[in-house]
């Protein structure tokens, strides 16, 4: 009976959704983000110039969140809507929790890019991923 029981509970632990309690969140965009636990995607830039996909988290939930995945980067040159776009590798880290209206979320996104980028894009960013009024 002990066992099944325990068989049980660890079943039950194993599918736990993504935002059960103790989740770390992160905002989904700088403008108008939702808040997510272990997001695929983020909006970096309020333009579009920057936007990170196939994201994988390594590690999530302690002080820093490691990710890696691709990045589209649109550079501006010679302005943005002729700009050419690039899909290099990216590396992601989350930090700055801080607890934001009862939830636990990470406040500030660094990402460096890997590869080709186009003209006048930065290889390195940082931004602020705190949900408003935090």
């Amino acid at each position: 009976m002990r066992r099944a029981a325990g068989a049980f509970v660890a079943a039950v632990l194993l599918v736990l959704p993504a935002g059960a309690a103790g989740a770390v969140f992160v905002r989904t965009a700088v403008v108008g983000g939702g808040l997510a636990v272990r997001p695929a995607a983020i909006e970096v830039t309020a333009h579009g110039d920057v936007s990170l996909h196939g994201l994988r988290w390594g590690s999530w939930g302690g002080a820093e969140a490691i990710g890696r995945g691709r990045a589209k980067v649109k550079a501006c040159v010679p302005d943005c809507n002729l700009g050419k776009v690039k899909y290099p590798r990216v590396t992601v880290r989350l930090a700055g929790r801080m607890r934001c209206d009862g939830r636990v979320v990470y406040g500030r996104l660094g990402y460096r890019l890997l590869g080709e980028i186009p003209e006048g894009a930065k290889r390195r960013g940082t931004v602020d991923l705190r949900p408003r009024g935090c």
